[in-house]
């Protein structure tokens, strides 16, 4: 058993030899030699090497620690749960991060975190960008989202869902030509002009559309006229492919976008979407 310390005083800060240690170097005296007899761990934590834990490692307070910091991280983080055999089934929890400090927040739910990959045969939600178009004639990205390089294997789908505030009160009837863009492939439309009539009313739209990878390009599909999408009881003949568009390629990242450009420049001629779900459904 060694217990050291380079520098040991008493009260009256002399060290003589026969006097009495001052509180401070008592306790820490007492605690090494508590240490050492049990073999466990220093209040340094300097020790930990061989030492064994054999209860909960907990704070000071409840939420007042953190465990690491953004400068000095722990590398990796290893659970074991409820594993009746936690010596070799076990998660080990850890990431890379290239742009700064991640941040994770889990929701103010309870539940089981499933990876994509458990998901039929797999599925990948895409972040999209939202823009109003409204008192302007100039061509509008008024949704885009990027698909990753690699991921958009032959056969699988994207279906693309927004919901929209839409309005014409300029006086007079007005049109929107709508169109997709995927990549740098040729331009597809969705709607050539899309009429709207003046009302005062503001409408709320439900505005879907799908694109397929087929080989080399992608299938732009969308429902009939009226519809916003086919059930069983319509004829194959009401679903339509609108066009085609063929990427660059598909081993780098790409843009898809949505573009409305408004017959006419006036404050109440709008097209606002409010939310957007992209699922990238893969084959």
């Amino acid at each position: 058993m060694a217990i050291t310390r380079t520098a040991w005083t008493d009260d009256s800060g002399t060290g003589t030899d026969g006097t009495v240690l001052n509180n401070a170097v008592k306790t820490e005296l007492y605690d090494q030699i508590d240490a050492a007899l049990v073999g466990g761990a220093t209040p340094a934590l300097d020790n930990l090497a061989g030492v064994a834990l054999n209860t909960a490692l907990l704070p000071d307070a409840a939420a007042a620690d953190d465990f690491g910091s953004a400068t000095l991280p722990f590398k990796d983080l290893w659970l074991a749960g409820s594993s009746g055999t936690p010596g070799t089934n076990n998660f080990k929890l850890t990431g890379a991060s290239t742009s700064g400090t991640r941040v994770v927040t889990f929701p103010d739910k309870s539940g089981t975190v499933a990876m994509t990959s458990d998901i039929g045969g797999g599925v990948a939600i895409y972040a999209a960008t939202l823009a109003d178009v409204a008192n302007t004639v100039s061509e509008t990205t008024i949704l885009s989202f990027t698909i990753p390089a690699n991921s958009m294997a032959d056969g699988d789908v994207i279906e693309i869902r927004q919901v929209n505030l839409e309005k014409n009160n300029k006086t007079s009837a007005g049109t929107a030509a709508v169109k997709i863009n995927c990549g740098a492939g040729a331009q597809v439309t969705l709607a050539a002009a899309a009429a709207y009539a003046d009302s005062a009313t503001e409408y709320r739209t439900a505005r879907p559309v799908w694109i397929q990878r087929v080989g080399a390009t992608i299938d732009v599909i969308m429902g009939d006229s009226g519809r916003q999408y086919e059930t069983w009881n319509t004829t194959p003949a009401a679903s339509k492919t609108v066009g085609s568009s063929t990427p660059t390629n598909f081993t780098s990242d790409f843009v898809v976008s949505i573009k409305v450009t408004l017959s006419a420049a006036h404050a109440t001629f709008y097209i606002k979407p409010q939310v957007a779900k992209v699922v990238h459904y893969k084959s």
